[in-house]
């Protein structure tokens, strides 16, 4: 039975464990499946800002029939419900007993379900004796950003699960974004199912024999006659042609074609087994593989069940515990489960798989001190230790899009539209979106306490309507532009206080600064404005402030630590650049030369810059020939005293291969972020306020004052 039919038998029953709200649950649905169909559901599914995940779902309902897959699914899922689970620390055997329960068992098989199927929730019905059983809440009902199981299938109002009584009840497994394995197996079920099909249709043709009538020519009465003889046979091929012609069927071909829809039969199972198991040896092995090479296939597939194991036994004992004891179970403080599989895994290999762990589930940063016994380890840290799960590199960038004048879209098409703007614009290249929200690196505990405090009054005041679309906040404005402005001085390597005031360094880093304030005010400006858009909902109703409030922390994370990322970045080697040019113009008669260097590893992006050089004043390094190129970009420029100057025809083409962004010298212009940049696109109506910054005031550099 597939892990969806399984699911699928308990929709009655999810009906009425959620304390008997009525949830229409919207209907999985079958029919043709193609790649061009799977590609459309996989990006409707990861659209940032209003993702519908029900077409992958129907998609999953599909793919998940297939016999190989369902089987593997299993075998991976086994691994985990089969080993002996442990209460390491309960001096209570008849408690014991009560979590040695049926439900508990199934309780793994669903935890399991989200490595397929991805993020996931998991219903407990609580009873009076405690947990009667548990239930998976029909994924196409839930919408993670809103925290909702919506009473239709695509509403926007029903059951806010993390709120009131229903974290007592309801467990959340994996991140919200997650898609699980199924989102990249597709494909392979398509092929693999369109191969056997065509290959059905071979050997109803080449399979049996092929039988030859012939005629006298010119005599049609003796033509149909054969004709209804070969029809009244079985369904075996025939040919009629006149005495004296000839059929050929050459058997090398059939038998070639036949071997190549096993090929790809083979393929496609493979790499379904590699997906789910990690490796293929033990689940398709034609009897070719040495025993070396089946106890390396092996290893590799108890590390995956080990993987397992730990992700599991860190849900129940962080997630799970706290339902139980809301519920009545006197489980002590201290008490925790454990596989015993696990047992023999060191601190350092358990905290080595917590971090392959930490990309798939949310994990508390006290649990890296209580099990590991270390401090919370940095995103560095945590790619390291994945070693060979590191990201691949993209290797371009997606074509730009210009932007266009206002139109008359709605808000939040508006909204939308500069948010995904801003997403293609910083994150298209080497870094990735969900590697800036997880990358705490740069985003200091003293800023987000200050952010959130902020956050909490300017929700309040929008929704009271005190604060208006259009106006700014001078608080928030501060904040935002002196954690970028500070970058600006580390990659300038000196602080305004430190230099004289009639020096050219003085200058430069002023005029930074005050272009890092007005981009900070405009950044102030759409970030209200995208927050406040979010005060009705498309028809026009104002939302509920609790509502409100989960849809603008929303806004929040994605403008200020997921795009300040990226602007962080950006302000560190722009400033660096732009202090480097006043070096390059001071030496430029004993260094006419600039040559530029780039950073050659796996995350290049800009070879075709390596090793350009022109001479200093050349119009090259005003269009954006000088570094940085591009967001995250790590080139650098150098002088030299004598070089041979690279020809123009081999200079790249600025204006094509850059953003928009990027075509200006910093140390010229004396900017950050130039006008082009999307933070500086304004409503109409808003233009006048833009003149005066939205009424914000820019704070003394001396004093700090506004």
């Amino acid at each position: 039975m597939s892990q969806n039919a399984k699911i699928g038998k308990q929709t009655k029953l999810n009906e009425r464990l959620i304390a008997g709200e009525k949830i229409n649950v919207g209907q999985l649905q079958w029919g043709l499946q193609t790649i061009e169909g799977w590609s459309n559901a996989i990006r409707s599914a990861e659209s940032v800002h209003s993702p519908r995940r029900k077409p992958l779902f129907d998609f999953y309902n599909n793919i998940e029939k297939d016999p190989f897959l369902d089987s593997v699914m299993d075998k991976r899922t086994r691994a985990v419900k089969t080993s002996e689970f442990v209460w390491d620390g309960l001096d209570n055997e008849a408690l014991e007993m009560r979590l040695k329960a049926p439900w508990f068992n199934e309780l793994l098989g669903q935890i399991m379900s989200r490595v397929y199927y991805g993020y996931t929730l998991i219903n407990f019905e609580i009873g009076r004796d405690g947990i009667q059983t548990t239930g998976i809440v029909p994924r196409q009902n839930v919408n993670p950003e809103l925290g909702l199981i919506t009473k239709e299938m695509y509403g926007n109002t029903g059951i806010a699960y993390r709120e009131g009584r229903y974290p007592k009840m309801i467990l959340e497994v994996g991140k919200p974004n997650q898609l699980g394995k199924l989102s990249r197996i597709g494909p392979y079920v398509l092929m693999k199912k369109d191969n056997l099909v065509f290959f059905v249709y071979h050997n109803q043709f080449f399979g049996m024999p092929l039988r030859v009538y012939t005629y006298e020519p010119g005599n049609i009465s003796q033509r149909n006659s054969l004709e209804q003889t070969a029809e009244s046979m079985t369904g075996a091929p025939y040919v009629i042609i006149p005495r004296g012609g000839s059929v050929e069927v050459k058997d090398s071909s059939k038998a070639q074609a036949a071997q190549a829809y096993k090929e790809l039969h083979k393929i496609c199972n493979d790499e379904i087994s590699i997906s789910i198991l990690g490796q293929t040896l033990t689940t398709s092995n034609d009897g070719v593989g040495s025993n070396a090479l089946g106890r390396v296939h092996q290893a590799v597939e108890e590390a995956v069940n080990l993987e397992d194991m730990l992700t599991v036994e860190y849900i129940i004992n962080y997630q799970v515990l706290p339902i139980l004891r809301a519920n009545g179970y006197p489980i002590p403080e201290g008490v925790q489960g454990k596989f015993k599989r696990t047992e023999r895994l060191s601190k350092e290999q358990q905290a080595r798989i917590m971090a392959v762990v930490a990309q798939h589930t949310l994990v508390k940063p006290e649990v890296w001190n209580e099990q590991f016994g270390i401090e919370e380890p940095t995103p560095k840290e945590l790619e390291e230790w994945k070693q060979s799960r590191k990201p691949q590199p993209v290797n371009a960038d997606p074509p730009k899009e210009k932007e266009g004048e206002d139109t008359e879209e709605d808000d939040q098409k508006k909204k939308a539209k500069l948010s995904a703007a801003l997403d293609k614009l910083y994150f298209s290249g080497h870094l990735t979106l969900r590697q800036a929200q997880g990358d705490k690196a740069v985003i200091t505990a003293s800023y987000e306490s200050d952010l959130e405090k902020i956050w909490a009054r300017i929700i309040k005041e929008l929704h009271s309507g005190k604060l208006k679309a259009g106006q700014g906040d001078q608080e928030l404005f501060e904040l935002i532009a002196a954690e970028i402005y500070t970058e600006v001085e580390k990659g300038f390597g000196k602080s305004l206080g430190s230099l004289d005031t009639t020096s050219a360094d003085h200058a430069m880093l002023k005029a930074l600064r005050e272009n890092v304030y007005v981009f900070s005010g405009f950044k102030n400006y759409q970030t209200l404005k995208a927050a406040s858009e979010l005060l009705v909902d498309s028809k026009g109703v104002k939302r509920s402030f609790n509502e409100f409030r989960d849809l603008v922390l929303q806004v929040n994370q994605d403008y200020n630590i997921s795009y300040l990322y990226a602007e962080y970045q950006n302000a560190t080697a722009t400033a660096q650049m732009a202090s480097k040019w006043l070096q390059f113009q001071e030496d430029k008669d004993a260094l006419p030369y600039l040559q530029v260097d780039v950073v050659l590893d796996e995350r290049t992006r800009h070879s075709k810059w390596n090793g350009i050089i022109r001479r200093v004043d050349d119009p090259f390094w005003d269009a954006g020939g000088l570094p940085p190129y591009d967001w995250g970009c790590r080139c650098n420029a150098r002088q030299l005293s004598d070089a041979k100057v690279t020809p123009k025809r081999s200079l790249p083409d600025l204006k094509q291969l850059l953003k928009d962004e990027f075509q200006f010298n910093p140390g010229k212009e004396k900017v950050i972020f130039p006008k082009s940049h999307p933070y500086y696109k304004v409503d109409s109506r808003d233009r006048a306020r833009a003149n005066s910054l939205f009424g914000l005031k820019v704070p003394d550099a001396s004093t700090g004052s506004a």
